[in-house]
């Protein structure tokens, strides 16, 4: 078995009950094994070696994967990046000067290192290094790291769905940019118009979007830095040409970005993966359109837009896999291929990465915006592929999880449209008067967004 010890062999070596095949209630203990006498007193103590545990996976000392449904513990492990482990280390030091009761030494180099590290780990995490970094800066002139303090809080809110205290956090320090030289002609600057600019997104206000994140220009000497705000810039504009139905000019963008080899790999994941779904309504468009030309006598070759992104997408999820890594990228790249096995129609590999990517979802602990999001659409997916006497219970599925991530948001567009298919599913299924009472509640959603 070598560096590999499966979860529940370690647990069965701490003192538990049994019933022999008499129905008996024995008790099996470590010193019944032969193992040298440390190891069985050790062995012995749960209370000494559950903590010890949770202690080396904190260290990344070991860690813990599933394989074939059974969770392992690895030893000499190796985690999924190098900025976790560096995380963890962090993570140790903080309680360390938590319970000793010791001061933080605050400075500028401590306040980045928060910051670097409130990129990573739970929302909760990231919050609390947060206002560290926030406490650190209180009395601090340095108007460019309080500037990146807000950039993370504004992203970290949008990713807990509260996009209205996101917009209120950036407007307040680019009220005061322009009285400050410093922050005219950082690149954080850039990244607040780009937060703001997601933001709008986010609300479906496309023509803010785009101004907002072309307010910012880099610099005449501008750093490496400055160019990474650029390529966010160029991202941006692709997601919102996306969002605003301009599929050609959205694509453009995202493979001038994927053409850099200055593009981070965590970004490149995500760009392949929206450019994978923009194929996908490429070909929707491509399709519909060679149907209205038929009658034509021109024949216009058609660009097999599903098989170019599997192949674009295919091996980065394969790769990714192999190195059990089930990222936020991963994520996206599984939805991206699960729409294209359904327009392929290879429903049944569909409904195996559906299974997949709902397991995935189900053991998030604590989900973002994005990965509710996605959640959702891994919900509609499988319901767009179900057979129809299960269909309504898919959608209904859908609407359920919708209510769960959003308690207090009326029902939106999507509601309206999963409400459209439960209408059309009853009458098939001759159900003709709840048919009538899902069209009137679609009808009631769309009349309440009515202008």
């Amino acid at each position: 078995m070598g560096g590999r010890i499966p979860k529940f062999m370690l647990e069965r070596a701490i003192s538990q009950q049994r019933w022999n095949g008499l129905g008996v209630i024995y008790e099996t203990i470590p010193q019944n094994v032969s193992l040298h006498a440390q190891v069985k007193d050790f062995l012995s103590d749960g209370k000494r070696l559950l903590p010890a545990i949770d202690q080396l996976i904190s260290l990344s000392v070991i860690g813990m994967v599933e394989l074939d449904g059974m969770e392992i513990y690895v030893c000499g492990w190796e985690p999924e990046t190098k900025e976790k482990k560096l995380l963890a280390l962090l993570e140790y030091i903080l309680r360390e000067y938590s319970e000793t009761g010791l001061e933080m030494p605050y400075g500028n180099d401590v306040v980045e290192t928060l910051l670097a590290a409130s990129r990573f780990g739970t929302l909760g995490k990231r919050q609390r290094l947060l206002s560290m970094a926030s406490t650190a800066m209180r009395d601090s002139r340095n108007i460019s790291l309080q500037a990146e303090i807000v950039h993370r809080q504004s992203v970290l809110l949008r990713l807990r769905g509260d996009i209205c205290s996101s917009k209120r956090q950036i407007q307040g320090i680019l009220s005061r940019s322009s009285a400050e030289p410093d922050l005219r002609s950082h690149s954080v600057l850039g990244l607040l118009h780009l937060s703001q600019a997601t933001n709008h997104a986010y609300n479906f206000e496309f023509c803010q979007a785009h101004n907002e994140a072309q307010k910012w220009k880099p610099p005449a000497n501008h750093t490496q830095r400055d160019m990474d705000v650029v390529w966010d810039q160029v991202y941006v504009a692709g997601r919102t040409f996306k969002g605003q139905g301009y599929f050609n000019k959205a694509k453009q963008y995202f493979e001038r970005c994927l053409a850099t080899n200055e593009l981070r790999e965590s970004k490149r994941v995500l760009m392949k993966a929206n450019l994978a779904d923009l194929f996908s309504e490429l070909d929707y468009l491509q399709y519909k359109r060679s149907n209205s030309n038929n009658s034509n006598a021109c024949v216009i070759k058609e660009i097999p837009f599903l098989d170019n992104a599997e192949k674009m997408i295919k091996p980065e999820i394969e790769r990714l896999k192999a190195c059990g890594q089930q990222t936020k990228g991963f994520r996206r790249l599984l939805l991206a291929l699960i729409e294209i096995k359904i327009k392929q129609y290879r429903l049944d590999i569909a409904g195996i990465l559906i299974t997949e990517i709902l397991g995935i979802y189900s053991r998030l602990t604590e989900p973002d915006i994005v990965d509710k999001l996605g959640h959702i659409r891994a919900l509609i997916a499988r319901a767009r592929i179900s057979p129809l006497s299960q269909a309504e219970d898919c959608w209904s599925d859908a609407l359920f999880w919708n209510r769960m991530y959003n308690p207090r948001e009326e029902e939106v567009f999507t509601c309206g449209l999963v409400y459209l298919f439960i209408c059309f599913i009853r009458f098939q299924l001759r159900n003709l008067n709840g048919s009538r009472a899902a069209f009137d509640h679609v009808m009631e959603i769309i009349n309440g967004k009515m202008p």
